[in-house]
Formats: C-alpha cells, structure tokens, sequence
C-alpha cells in the first residue's frame, strides 16, 4: 500500500497534462462510494473520517479552495446517489465494505503524508 501511495504522490504532482486530475478524480470518486457504505453499515465515523482525509488530500495537490467546496457538493452526490441505489440494506455486506473504507481511509493519509512538501 505504501508503493501505491507514493505513486499516488507522483501522479498527483505531475502537471505536465491537462488531465493531471484523472486520477485524482477516481480516487476521490472511490473515496466516496466507500464513505456511502460506511455510513449506509451505521460507521459514521469512518465515512467522515475519509471525507476529510479527502479533501484534506485535494488541499495538498493544489486544488484551489473554491473547489475544494465543489468537491464537497460533489462528494454529496455520490452519496446520495449511492444511498439512493441501495434498495436494500441488509444486502450490503458490511464487514467488507467497512473494511475496504478503512484501508482506502489509510491510504489517503498515506498519499497526503508523501504529498506534503519537507
């Protein structure tokens, strides 16, 4: 996972490319739909601690703080969406997807440590 997070860190501070943020979209994108679950498996705690690692990650990549709050709005979204899509809740398996919550949790703060400027 640390591999993963500080190529995360390379791709994040490479701008040579107008789609330099592709990635971080996805993450961001991924990050959410596990905060969903989280909160949709009564982890409330979890589900926020990974918003604001989150955004806390679109700090220290350089995005702007005008969006910084779209993400939020966004980040919204797709939770609504993804609440919205879950019929039914004793469906989700929710050991798996807290865990896999948790670990996107430690691996944003991860890419946020190797992000950070010395």
């Amino acid at each position: 996972m640390r591999g993963a997070a500080f190529a995360m860190a390379a791709v994040l501070s490479w701008s040579a490319h107008a789609d330099q943020y592709e990635e971080l979209n996805k993450f961001f994108e991924a990050n959410a739909v596990s905060a969903a679950y989280a909160q949709i498996c009564d982890q409330e705690p979890i589900s926020e601690a990974l918003k604001s690692s989150t955004m806390m990650l679109l700090a220290v990549s350089g995005i702007q703080p005008r969006n910084i709050q779209l993400g939020s709005a966004k980040w919204g979204e797709i939770m609504r969406r993804e609440f919205t899509a879950t019929k039914n809740t004793s469906a989700v398996n929710c050991p798996e997807r807290v865990s896999e919550a948790k670990a996107r949790l430690g691996e944003t703060q991860h890419i946020i440590e190797a992000t950070r400027k010395p």
